[in-house]
């Protein structure tokens, strides 16, 4: 620690630490993981940048900020349901980008929309006209899956003044078997894409299912953070910061080939390794 910081009364305890985590207010924090995160996004290539509330939960504004330092041409945002909101989907547009966004319990309305007009075509046999179906099946490990979307413009529901840019609604159905137990779940989306099929706007939902459960799982199971006991609100908040920071710095190290729980008990024994983690020099 002495390499970063002058700690001329040692080490702060426990308490110490905790007490400055409490301390910190968690938007000035929040907005500044933003602005790492944005420094780490605008380096990575790709047409889909994934914005995930478990790493900025509760932080509407430091999704915004997130936003306003990306570079958004020519770029589909897909956004889960807790950052779904008007604002953010006019701020995309007007940064020259698309989105597709969850809808799901903060737009009770658009949600009760979007459901209502395309639920009940999910397993028609015959597709009414303007809407669009896919259906695919995954199987493996034990598990089948079935997925099946529909979707559908949204120029005659009425909501596209409402929603800068809304061209498309989608309704979304997984079902699970898995070892002879099944499983059921829905999601309803609103996009900016009108240029989409069902099949193409599906996979750019499926793209950021993969990121979304990648965050949660890593951040459960190798930083255990569902076992965390802290209480006070500023402190669990910046705390959640930290561990999605580590766990950024971790995947972006790539000289050490394992997972991310040996990439931290190497840093943890390697001060050098620590280092190269860091990004501030040595070598492992």
């Amino acid at each position: 620690m002495s390499t970063f910081l002058r700690l001329e009364n040692g080490v702060p305890s426990a308490d110490t630490i905790r007490r400055v985590f409490e301390s910190l207010n968690r938007r000035a924090f929040s907005a500044a993981f933003a602005t790492w995160i944005g420094m780490l996004t605008t380096k990575k290539e790709g047409d889909t940048i994934s914005i995930d509330g478990k790493a900025l939960r509760r932080s509407g504004k430091a999704t915004s900020g997130l936003l306003e330092m990306l570079d958004l041409r020519g770029k589909t945002v897909t956004v889960d349901a807790a950052s779904a909101q008007r604002n953010i989907a006019a701020q995309v547009l007007a940064q020259g980008g698309d989105y597709v966004m969850a809808v799901r319990g903060n737009q009770p309305s658009l949600e009760e929309t979007i459901v209502s007009h395309l639920a009940p075509h999910i397993d028609g046999e015959v597709l009414a006209p303007g809407l669009d179906r896919h259906v695919e099946y995954e199987e493996g490990h034990g598990r089948v899956t079935e997925r099946t979307i529909v979707t559908r413009s949204v120029e005659s529901l009425g909501i596209a003044t409402k929603w800068t840019g809304a061209e498309t609604i989608a309704y979304v159905r997984c079902r699970r078997i898995e070892h002879d137990k099944a499983s059921e779940e829905w999601r309803p989306y609103l996009s900016s894409r009108d240029d989409l099929g069902a099949k193409e706007l599906g996979a750019l939902i499926r793209s950021h299912w993969s990121v979304e459960n990648n965050l949660h799982w890593q951040l459960d199971v190798s930083f255990r953070e569902d076992e965390s006991r802290v209480r006070d609100r500023n402190a669990a908040d910046n705390l959640s910061f930290i561990r999605s920071l580590a766990l950024g710095m971790l995947k972006r190290e790539t000289t050490y080939q394992r997972g991310i729980n040996a990439k931290r008990r190497k840093a943890f024994k390697s001060h050098q390794y620590l280092l190269r983690v860091l990004n501030v020099g040595g070598s492992s």
